[in-house]
């Protein structure tokens, strides 16, 4: 489901409060200017970045994280996996000492 605007273009449309001279001191907090930095909005030297280079930015992000996430859970799945053949690998060779183990006891005769 899709919101769409009740009035796409009503007074505000193209109103951009980070150019808006009375919310200057404001956005000039150096918090604020850090913060609105981290999201993206602004670049280091205080330009602000427009929407479509905002949202080019944002979409490349979110894949680098995907395909971050995508690694990790291979790489998580790939040491899952090891684990499993080394620990089937121990398996096996108990078994195959305490077979050594039965057929000493038995040539031995204490069983």
């Amino acid at each position: 489901m899709t919101i769409k605007p009740v009035n796409p273009s009503g007074p505000l449309d193209g109103y951009t409060s980070l150019t808006d001279g009375y919310l200057l001191d404001y956005f000039n907090n150096k918090r604020m200017r850090n913060h609105l930095q981290q999201m993206g909005l602004i670049t280091p030297r205080g330009e602000v970045i427009d929407e479509p280079t905002y949202r080019t930015n944002t979409a490349l992000q979110n894949l680098k994280d995907q395909a971050k996430e995508k690694n990790s859970l291979n790489s998580v799945k790939k040491n899952h996996d090891s684990q499993r053949a080394q620990l089937a690998f121990i398996r096996e060779k108990l078994i195959q000492l305490q077979k050594a183990d039965t057929v000493c006891r038995i040539r031995v005769g204490t069983i």
